[in-house]
């Protein structure tokens, strides 16, 4: 049944028509004469579209933030995260030079979680292993990439159990938004060495991260214990603590002062991983039969970080075809979107949906990735998931509709794949507009979402004007 809305205005005045020529000089062939008809808006959203589920592809899982953590839900499958990182020096002079080889106590790697960024059981235990690497990451490193050969299994450096449990209820500091979980690994004391007679040796080894990370080629973090949480690592830390000598004074009967000696404790954060080294990700998922059940009979699931996302068929030819069939003496296209129903899987794990979509041809989509781009409404699009309309749309996509009209659209122009991604913007005037700065893979935490395809609407508004 054709839903075809149409408004229809007799005797357009010359207001309407030109407005209805700003609309697309490409496209509009109305000129600046005075023309009297009649001028039709038209929404139609008879198109269906389809798709399905698909393997996600080998992607780039470089991040700022790293995922630690194994879980393994009937719902969504067996997925453990461990991570490699580059360590930087935090400055250009991390060991103060008044500390010597017979002051350091001890080193510790810190890594924090931010509050609530914990998917699964928080007070599930936990163990984690750290390892050094012996060789310098590949710079093409990507989610398929296999730590074996970088680190000796058989020499971990430091081993810490943990749970991820939130401070209690009755704290008061549970209530503080920027509250933090710290886990403390105990790393050898040789290193702790190492790292200071590397530094009063060679200082310009710690100026720059390419010198630092030929010498220090970063750690391994791997849990090796626990299959009931997974943590999103906000800062990895190591830090150096030492003692020196300091003085303290006591009161005497007489009300004077004496001083004392004490031994003070302080430590220096020395390494972090840091927005200009390389840290990855190393995510290995194993679907669990109940999704490739849903998955078989057809239903349309994403998975994520890895593991499944939805290809579109987006039916491009049968719009423009629409649209010139129902083309009058002149013609505009005014917008043209889509809305994609989509919900939860219900989890014991707490798995939810991914806050943001990237809509981006097939073929585009790992050079999108590889070369940081950025959503341009020609080939790639954004959405936010609306939990107001239970749905993610897409209003963009007028000017790519415009840029094939005059050409053959082919097989490629039709196929989508739909990827969740993490969305920064910047506000960039003083009303507010805002720009995309950063579209990257949604990394933060695993997600699971089913899209209702049938239930999706592509709505095409174009205006038309008929000639007396």
């Amino acid at each position: 049944m054709n839903v075809t809305n149409i408004i229809r205005r007799a005797a357009a005045t010359v207001a309407c028509v030109l407005a209805l020529a700003s609309c697309d000089d490409e496209v509009s062939q109305i000129g600046n004469s005075l023309i009297q008809g009649e001028a039709d808006i038209r929404v139609d959203s008879t198109f269906q579209l389809t798709g399905e589920s698909v393997a996600t592809p080998v992607f780039d899982t470089r991040s700022t933030t790293n995922l630690l953590g194994t879980i393994d839900l009937p719902e969504y499958g067996n997925l453990s995260a461990s991570y490699v990182a580059q360590l930087m020096s935090a400055s250009t002079f991390p060991v103060p030079d008044s500390i010597g080889i017979n002051r350091i106590d001890s080193v510790k790697l810190t890594l924090t979680v931010n509050r609530g960024d914990i998917t699964g059981d928080s007070v599930a235990p936990q163990q984690v292993t750290i390892y050094r690497l012996n060789r310098k990451l590949p710079a093409d490193i990507s989610s398929a990439f296999n730590p074996e050969g970088y680190y000796n299994p058989s020499s971990p450096i430091g081993t810490k159990s943990y749970t991820l449990s939130l401070l209690a209820a009755k704290d008061s500091t549970f209530y503080n938004g920027n509250s933090k979980i710290n886990i403390s690994i105990p790393l050898p004391d040789e290193w702790a060495k190492e790292i200071a007679l590397a530094y009063k040796n060679d200082p310009d080894l710690f100026a720059w991260p390419q010198n630092f990370s030929a010498r220090f080629p970063g750690i391994y973090v791997k849990p090796s214990f626990g299959r009931g949480c997974i943590a999103n690592i906000a800062t990895t830390q190591v830090r150096l603590f030492y003692h020196y000598t300091g003085t303290a004074y006591k009161t005497e009967s007489d009300g004077t002062f004496k001083p004392y000696e004490i031994e003070v404790k302080d430590s220096v954060a020395i390494f972090a991983v840091a927005p200009e080294t390389l840290s990855s990700n190393n995510i290995v998922f194993k679907p669990s039969e109940s999704l490739k059940a849903r998955i078989n009979a057809g239903e349309v699931v994403m998975a994520s970080p890895v593991g499944y996302n939805v290809r579109l068929h987006f039916p491009l030819r049968e719009i423009i075809s629409t649209y010139k069939k129902a083309q009058g003496g002149f013609s505009s296209v005014n917008a043209l979107t889509i809305r994609i129903p989509a919900r939860g899987i219900e989890n014991d794990g707490g798995l939810g949906m991914p806050p943001y979509l990237l809509m981006v041809r097939t073929n585009d989509m790992a050079e999108f990735f590889a070369k940081n781009k950025l959503p341009d409404n020609k080939t790639s699009f954004w959405a936010s998931y609306s939990s107001a309309t239970g749905s993610y749309s897409f209003t963009g996509l007028r000017d790519y509709m415009i840029s094939k009209l005059e050409s053959n659209v082919d097989d490629a122009d039709e196929d989508f794949t739909l990827v969740p991604v993490m969305i920064q913007e910047e506000v960039q005037d003083y009303y507010g507009t805002s720009t995309v700065t950063s579209c990257v893979p949604y990394m933060t935490r695993p997600t699971l979402t089913i899209f209702d395809l049938k239930k999706a609407r592509i709505s095409l508004t174009f205006s038309t004007q008929t000639i007396n």
